[in-house]
């Protein structure tokens, strides 16, 4: 990742965060925050983060698909270990 992309995702992580504490029930912000982290390497963070949308909002397909997405990724991740 270039120093470029790092500095801008870092700024995205810490603008979503800013806001989840004005909104912490915004499903949408949570997803976001996920696809930051997601981008960055940080596949726990994300899935937390797409977790906890699915719980403020159980019917928010992005959050499912992108949960399951991070999931699959971990899996891939996990059996590339081995």
């Amino acid at each position: 990742m270039k120093a470029k992309e790092s500095s801008e995702l870092e700024t995205a992580i810490k603008v979503y965060r800013k806001a989840l504490k004005m909104s912490r029930h915004m499903a949408e912000v949570h997803v976001n925050l996920g696809e930051a982290y997601e981008e960055g390497g940080e596949l726990s963070k994300a899935e937390k983060a797409y977790r906890k949308a699915i719980s403020l909002n159980p019917n928010y397909d992005k959050a499912h698909e992108s949960l399951i997405e991070i999931l699959e990724r971990k899996q891939k991740e996990e059996k590339n270990e081995i």
